[in-house]
């Protein structure tokens, strides 16, 4: 919600917070990576994008945006 509502900076913030508390969280990797693609940070992307998928091989969207920015 924070993130569509144009609190970039804070979404990243609660992200990084639920990782802090719970580091394997597939979507959480999936959505900080989705948000880090939104304010061009790809390479910072591409790192969140790569873990997702370790941790869930098959988050299929995952795969598409890393496909997408060229990773």
């Amino acid at each position: 919600v924070l993130r569509r509502m144009g609190y970039v900076d804070v979404a990243l913030e609660c992200f990084n917070q639920s990782l802090d508390i719970a580091p394997n969280q597939a979507e959480v990797y999936f959505l900080r990576g989705q948000t880090l693609v939104e304010v061009d940070r790809n390479s910072a992307a591409n790192a969140d994008l790569v873990r997702t998928l370790e941790l869930d091989p098959g988050h299929a969207e995952a795969a598409r945006l890393l496909h997408q920015i060229g990773a």
